[in-house]
């Protein structure tokens, strides 16, 4: 590395910084890079704001404003939540819109209600403002910006979801809020902003605990999304992929939904042994479920595993050290699919890996 010598000035590099800062605007995301250099927001200014938005939710320049304060600090963010922001926001996403109340308004209409979500987003979550938060009218208009937003609104919409998902009781009012589930899967389906789809993945992980949203999340489509995704990923993104597949597989519709994709177990199959051990595992408790549950022959099942080395794959890992969850599991595939109960002191046959 080049020294840098004391009687040598430094130059800073605006045009880095900005680089940087055009990268944080285009993830919904800052950088202490860009908060130190802001003198925090004072409560009078927080109130002013708060007023306008109050009187008109459609105040879009009052919602920009704090947007772009709440984003400068962590304190100022905090300042704008012990203001009561939480409240006020909430009405902008309850306002009501010049349409019927089960459409979404135009594209004017979902302004306001972008840069009222985005503030959310830098907020800090507390039980009272989630609460705020967690009935229809706001999640009907998050769930508008899922499906219609930008990429940044987008962003934001996931974010206050994932903040409000804590407790089943948030999983379930999330879940049963028309768009939501469907707005998460149209992203995975577009599959062209990765780090949208990264964070719908989280997201999709979140809502579908409980029983009833996997249920909702196969009938949308979520299963066919992930299975046309799975193929060209790895690593996180691939165990976030099937970690959601086991998850809907603890459904009737979900297992059906694996079952009846053509693609869906030979994207499954070929996943085994090459991801991670915990990959791994959720992939072979997918095959589990399905098998366990699907009407089809031995026979049937072997011809849709043919070529696909599972038979040789299943006898590595009895060979390994796997948790005796899933060597249960490896077991019973080996008996579902091929009628065998292997002698594990038998070399097992080579596998195309």
């Amino acid at each position: 590395m080049q020294p840098l010598h004391q009687n040598h000035s430094l130059v800073p590099n605006n045009a880095l910084r900005s680089l940087i800062h055009q990268w944080c605007e285009s993830h919904s995301t800052t950088s202490d890079l860009f908060r130190s250099s802001t003198s925090p927001i004072d409560r009078p200014h927080i109130l002013l704001l708060l007023d306008r938005i109050q009187k008109d939710p459609a105040n879009v320049d009052a919602l920009s404003k704090l947007k772009s304060k709440a984003r400068e600090s962590t304190k100022n963010s905090r300042a704008i939540v012990d203001a009561g922001a939480v409240t006020v926001l909430s009405g902008v996403l309850s306002a009501p819109y010049p349409q019927d109340a089960r459409d979404p308004p135009d594209k004017a209409w979902l302004q306001p209600i972008e840069e009222a979500i985005a503030i959310l987003a830098y907020l800090p979550a507390s039980y009272n403002s989630r609460r705020a938060l967690i009935s229809p009218k706001p999640l009907r208009s998050i769930s508008w910006i899922l499906c219609m937003g930008s990429p940044p609104g987008m962003m934001s919409a996931i974010a206050v979801l994932d903040g409000l998902a804590s407790d089943k009781g948030a999983q379930i009012a999330i879940g049963s809020t028309a768009g939501v589930i469907d707005g998460l899967v149209a992203i995975l389906r577009r599959n062209g902003n990765q780090v949208l789809v990264n964070s719908s993945l989280r997201a999709l992980l979140g809502i579908c605990l409980p029983l009833r949203n996997r249920a909702r999340a196969a009938r949308t489509g979520a299963v066919a999304a992930l299975v046309e995704l799975l193929p060209d990923t790895s690593g996180g993104v691939a165990e976030h992929i099937l970690i959601v597949l086991e998850l809907l597989c603890g459904c009737a519709e979900g297992r059906a939904a694996i079952d009846d994709h053509a693609l869906a177990i030979p994207a499954i199959v070929k996943k085994i042994l090459r991801v991670s051990d915990s990959a791994t595992a959720n992939a072979v408790g997918i095959l589990w479920a399905v098998c366990r549950d699907s009407g089809r022959s031995s026979a049937a099942m072997r011809e849709r595993t043919g070529g696909l080395g599972l038979f040789g794959k299943l006898l590595l890992l009895l060979r390994r050290d796997v948790s005796p969850g899933t060597r249960h599991k490896v077991i019973d595939i080996l008996d579902k699919v091929y009628n065998a109960r292997m002698d594990l002191s038998s070399p097992p046959p080579p596998a195309s890996l």
